[in-house]
């Protein structure tokens, strides 16, 4: 069942780590299921790396985009909230 829209922005206010955020994102845009196996961010980045770019200088603007399949993530953090875009780049 896919629940996918057009494009959507989530954002976390705290200590939310950006693999997190990236994958509850995912799980509203795309109904993508964690627990069952049918997604692994690993097979796409790295989410210990990711977690560490965007918990170092909380203060400092960061920006990072990837594609999974035909879907466009770009992370961002602002002081203390990390915000994801995704969006469907496929046809």
């Amino acid at each position: 069942m896919s629940v996918r829209n057009e494009a959507s922005t989530f954002s976390s206010t705290g200590r939310s780590e950006a693999s997190t955020v990236i994958i509850e994102a995912l799980r509203e845009y795309d109904g993508i299921d964690v627990e069952r196996g049918e997604f692994r961010l690993y097979d796409f980045i790295d989410p210990d790396a990711l977690n560490s770019i965007f918990s170092h200088r909380p203060t400092a603007s960061i920006s990072i985009q990837f594609d999974i399949h035909e879907t466009t993530i770009t992370v961002w953090r602002t002081d203390d909230t990390i915000q994801v875009h995704v969006e469907n780049c496929g046809e």
